[in-house]
């Protein structure tokens, strides 16, 4: 079951973090939307710890809105951050094998 949680955070508007039983860690920070929406991206990393992944996604979305602001943009800062396993390269099933399997 998916779990969402909303977390304070200071400097930052909104940041939520989803989770369930099954090693799914997901976040999403918004630093500010005085400007307009929020500007950023979204990260799938094999991260070390789920604070590891949060505490990029509030760093980057911070540096976001300082960016869309330098640029006269009128929007504001946000990130979001998907954990993904620790798998290795040879864990990887490629698209061609896969298509080209009898």
């Amino acid at each position: 079951m998916l779990k969402v949680q909303e977390i304070p955070a200071v400097g930052h508007e909104r940041v939520v973090v989803f989770r369930d039983d099954y090693e799914f860690y997901c976040c999403i920070a918004v630093h500010s939307i005085k400007l307009g929406p929020a500007l950023g991206g979204c990260r799938i990393f094999p991260y070390q710890s789920e604070h590891a992944a949060l505490i990029d996604a509030l760093r980057l979305s911070q540096g976001m809105t300082y960016k869309a602001s330098l640029a006269g943009l009128n929007l504001g800062g946000g990130m979001g951050r998907r954990m993904r396993s620790l798998i290795g390269p040879k864990d990887i099933v490629s698209h061609d094998r896969v298509s080209n399997s009898p």
